[in-house]
Parts: C-alpha cells; structure tokens; sequence
C-alpha cells in the first residue's frame, strides 16, 4: 500500500501570489450614477420600463397638486361663505330690533355681502359670482377636475351677490313675502340664497326695509331664508371636500405603488450592471479570477485527498 504524503498545514497557509500593480475585479469598471451600460434586449426593457413608471409619476404629482388646488379653490370659496352668513346674522338680528332707523343699517350689510362676492379672486377668476350676470338671470360658473384614473369632478359654483336673489317685481311692503325670479333657463338652483328675495327689484335702493311691520315681516323671512340656502351651499361645498379626499387619497396610493415599482426596477438595473462590470473585470483578468478560484477550492481538494 503506497502512502501519499501530505502537509496539513499546506492547506491553510496556502496563498496566492502576489501581483503587484493590479487591481481588484470589483474596481476595473466603476458604476456611475449617470451611465447606462449598453447591454442586451433585458436591460434595455428594465430602462423602458423605468422610464415609462417614472413618467406615470410625474403625472400623479401633477394630479395630485391640481387636487390640492381644487380643494383649495373650494375651501377658499367657503370660508368668504362663512363671512356672507355671518353678515346675515347681523342682519337678523337688525330686522328683529324693529326701528325704523335700521334700514341704512340693512342696505349697508347687503352692500357689505355683494363686496365679498364680488371682490373675491381665486387664480384671477371670481367663483363666487356665478356666471357674473348679477341678476335674477345669473348662472352658474362650472369648474372640472379631469385626473390621470380618468376620473372627472364636475363642480358648480353658485352666486353670491344677492342681486341675484331679486323678485324684480315685488314690493318693499308686500303683503306676502316675495318670491325670487330663478333662471329656469339653466336650471332654478344658480345663486347661493334658496328662495331669499333680497330685493324687490334691481333698483340697489329696492333692499331689504325694516320701516313698517310688513317690511319688516319680509325682511325676516328674506334673511332667514338667505341663511337657509347659504348653510345648503355650505353643505354642498363640503360634499366636494369629499370627493376630493377620496380622490387625493387614490392618487396618493397609485403613487405610492409606482416608487415601489420604480425602486425594484432600479434594484434589478444595479443588479444587471453589476453583473457585467463582473463578468467584464473577470475577462480582463481571466489568470486573477482563475487563481482566487483555486484558492477557494484548494482546502476541500486536500480535505478529499486525505
């Protein structure tokens, strides 16, 4: 029986040669941030696809500032509405002392309501005048918002000016309360104030009067009616709110789910890129790759040997 002879301790003191002026596979090709390795048909799709995802992105960002801006628009137009019930509280509270001296206190606050409505700018359009006809013909003034799920929010905005809640041919002392001249043409519902006649004609002295009982008496159930139809608008507006968030909080999902996308394309990139710059670096160094191979094979060759 021949013994063959070995060195236990050839194994684990075994080294490699030393080479000098070289350098380490991994540092041949550096990855650049900027660079994109031309390789094959599967990166060129992994890129296409990335590109199209963060173009889809993009899209979500822009839908979701136009949501923000809509909501904005809405919350903007409902607080100058919060203002308008306010004045008719004043109001209210005005007709309910029952002096005949309050009447210039009454055309003040109209005067004050028909300043908010018509002084309002939202990106350089007035939203809380309607169509801006400022009668008893006023339309609405319509707003939609078209997202990139080819969902569209319709809103209308109804007028704030009480010259378009005017009975233009009713009193100042009717015997029942008047009733306002609506838009059938577009529909009844297009200014803010329900069935408030603020006027009784479209004569600006034709407000709200106070000096007699039935002057008074209309007065009362005009501004009451007026804070009925504000707080309706007000609830309607707040439906809008909603559908809005619901809409914010789609887009924010979708774009969650692309950055997902987006970072594992990217993972998957790197991953191709470093696997060429490997394989490159072995190539160029075949005698290097080969030797560090053996070195790693080598203790288990002797282990089968003994």
């Amino acid at each position: 029986m021949i013994a063959i002879q070995t060195n236990d301790t050839t194994g684990t003191s075994y080294r490699p040669p030393s080479f000098q002026n070289r350098n380490a596979v991994g540092s041949i090709n550096q990855i650049s941030a900027d660079r994109t390795l031309l390789t094959a048909a599967p990166n060129s799709s992994t890129y296409v696809q990335a590109s199209s995802a963060k173009s889809s992105l993009r899209n979500l960002s822009l839908n979701t500032k136009n949501i923000n801006d809509a909501m904005g628009l809405v919350q903007t137009v409902d607080s100058s509405a919060s203002e308008i019930e306010g004045k008719l509280y004043d109001m209210q509270a005005i007709a309910m002392k029952a002096t005949q001296c309050a009447c210039q206190q009454i055309k003040n606050a109209q005067e004050s309501i028909k300043d908010i409505a018509n002084n309002f700018s939202w990106n350089e359009r007035n939203f809380m005048i309607g169509g801006g006809e400022n009668d008893e013909t006023t339309t609405t003034l319509n707003y939609n918002l078209s997202t990139t799920s080819a969902d569209t929010l319709r809103m209308s905005f109804k007028s704030f000016n009480p010259k378009s809640a005017v009975d233009t041919g009713g009193r100042t002392e009717p015997k029942t309360p008047n009733l306002p001249d609506l838009n059938s043409s577009t529909g009844t519902d297009t200014h803010a104030y329900g069935n408030a006649a603020l006027y009784s004609n479209l004569n600006a002295k034709n407000h709200l009067h106070v000096h007699s009982k039935a002057a008074r008496d209309n007065a009362i159930i005009q501004i009451n009616r007026a804070i009925d139809g504000v707080k309706s608008e007000r609830s309607r507006l707040a439906t809008y709110l909603e559908e809005l968030n619901l809409l914010a909080e789609k887009s924010q999902k979708k774009s969650f789910n692309q950055n997902i996308v987006i970072n594992e394309m990217g993972n998957t990139e790197q991953a191709q890129r470093i696997a060429e710059i490997s394989k490159s670096g072995m190539a160029e160094n075949m005698p290097l790759a080969i030797l560090a191979q053996a070195n790693k094979v080598a203790p288990q060759i002797l282990g089968l040997m003994q």
